[in-house]
Formats: structure tokens, sequence, C-alpha cells
């Protein structure tokens, strides 16, 4: 894709008159192809920057990213992405291998191992929404985002998880049913390198189930509180559902893991992620002493009768 520059520059001008709208802009610049690759704030970020500054990036060192942009539209990566816009991951996936090597040496700021981590967690299925990019920052980093029905995703990164010195935040998504997992240690892109694993004496908790554990009991604690004075509080409903769901559905698979688990004789130093995957199993977290086999059922009241009701994680580098 080629840009008309001068149509943009006249379809700007407009826009500062107040005779046109930003949707025009997005329509010059690749329109509705902008929304697999950029979220809308991305997208807005983007257009403020082309309407005050005539540039896609203020930050861009070199040129003013109408190439970059181009390139991306046609599903090839050129040019430096380190400080360009966030990009989605599912774009990411989608590329072919030779791409996805250009854009993981593009935004690993010169790092690489960074850029090797990258494309081994991108072979393998895993959407990566942040890292850390640069020698000057403190620990290496990703934040990862996988749904609650990706397995093998979840056992990749319960694998990394599992080395002692790897620490792991994590956030689940309610709606979209979407974990955000952030992963960092010293030595974590090795070990995405190399798909090893340092195990401990006591395997860590998974990681999965003990974050919708957690969210479970503290939304059915702050739904029986509004549930006591009078109030419903559909949001929160919706989210022991949603939580009660997700956890079924993973704990249900880990335990015919567990049932059907074999033990691989390899060295986890020389296995793949897959082949790790089919002889793995995991712990469930036993946040208030719940027995790991037993999946925790929410107490979805319903409203009281006659009361008034209420309604109630970029690419970063």
């Amino acid at each position: 894709m080629i840009f008309d520059k001068e149509r943009i520059e006249d379809v700007v001008e407009q826009i500062k008159l107040g005779n046109k709208s930003k949707s025009c802009l997005k329509e010059l610049l690749g329109g509705e192809r902008l929304d697999a690759i950029f979220d809308v704030s991305q997208q807005n970020a983007m257009f403020e920057n082309v309407i005050r500054y005539g540039r896609i990036h203020n930050r861009l060192e070199i040129g003013d990213g109408y190439g970059v942009l181009e390139n991306l539209l046609d599903g090839r990566i050129r040019g430096t992405l380190t400080d360009f816009y966030s990009i989605k991951p599912e774009f990411i996936l989608s590329l072919s291998p030779e791409e996805q090597k250009n854009m993981a040496d593009s935004i690993s700021g010169g790092r690489e191992d960074l850029s090797n981590a990258l494309q081994n967690l991108w072979s393998n299925g895993v959407k990566t929404e942040a890292c850390t990019t640069r020698d000057t920052d403190n620990i290496q980093m990703v934040q990862c985002k996988i749904n609650s029905s990706e397995f093998e995703q979840q056992d990749i990164i319960q694998q990394l998880y599992n080395n002692e010195d790897i620490t792991g935040n994590i956030k689940y998504d309610a709606v979209t049913k979407d974990f955000t997992v952030n992963l960092s240690g010293n030595n974590l892109y090795n070990y995405c390198i190399s798909n090893s694993i340092n195990v401990s004496d006591n395997q860590k908790p998974n990681i999965f189930e003990g974050k919708l554990r957690e969210d479970l009991q503290r939304s059915q604690k702050m739904y029986d509180y509004f549930h006591s004075i009078g109030q419903d509080k559909p949001k929160l409903r919706d989210t022991i559902l949603s939580c009660n769901e997700s956890l079924s559905l993973i704990s249900e698979r880990n335990r015919e893991i567990k049932k059907g688990g074999h033990h691989n004789p390899k060295s986890p130093e020389r296995m793949s992620f897959k082949e790790q995957l089919k002889g793995q199993t995991y712990s469930s977290n036993e946040i208030a002493r719940v027995d790991a086999d037993t999946v925790m059922e929410p107490v979805v009241k319903q409203p009281v009768i006659n009361q008034p009701t209420t309604t109630g994680y970029e690419m970063i580098i």
C-alpha cells in the first residue's frame, strides 16, 4: 500500500477547520485494515500525530513513519518498531515466520536473547503484549495474553513460571475470559529460548487456577454483602459465572491430564515446549484449602424481591 500524502494533508486541513472528522483520515491510512493491527487508542494517537505533526509517530528518530505503516498494512515488518505503536498480538501471530523474525528483531532493542525468546513463544501460539527491551532495564519481563480455552499456551506459561527464579503476576478479564500474565526473572529469555525448566522441590501451584479461585472468592464475598443490604450487582454476578466457567474448564482439563499423564524420560533441557506438554502435570492452587479436584461452585443468589436494584494491561517497549 502507498499513501497519497497530498490528499492526507488536504484532509488534515479540513479536519483542523472542523469540516471533516477523523474517520476520513482513517480511510486514507488503511481503513478497517488498521483494526487488525492497532486497537482504538493506538489509532487515535496516530491520527493526532498526523494532524498535529504531519507524522505517523512523533517519536521516530528516522523518517515520518509512513513507510513503516505501509509495510505493516501489507504484512511486512520494515524499520525499527521499538518506539512505534503497540501492535496487536493476534496480528503478530498471523505473520509468516520470516516476518515474525523481523518483528522480533525490530522490537527487541538489539537484544538477541529477547528476539529469540519472542520468536519461540510466537511459534508456539503465545500472544505477547509487552517485554523488557533495553539492557538498562532492571529485569527481563514478558507479558502474555492467554484465553481460558488456550490450554497449550497455558501449559507453556506454567512451565516458565515453574522455574524457581521466575515470578508471575496475573489478571483475569471476566468479559473476554482472557488472562494477562506478567512473567519476570533474570533468566527468563534463556528459559524461553531453551525450553528448559529449573524445577524446584515444591512445584508451583497452577497460576491460572489460582487466580480464578482468588477472583471467585472475592467476587462472591462482595456479592453476598450487597445482597445482604438488598442490592443486586449484575456485573459481580457475571464475574462469578465467568470465573466459575473458566475454572471448571481448566480444572477438568488439568485433572484429565493428571490422570492420564506419564513420565517423559527426556530431561527438560532437551525437550521442546510441546514435548514437555505430553508429560507435564500441574497442581491446583489450594486457596482457602480448596481441594485440587474440586471446582468451587459460587452461590449466586437472586435479588431480594421488592428491593431496589442497582447496576453495579500494548506491545509495551
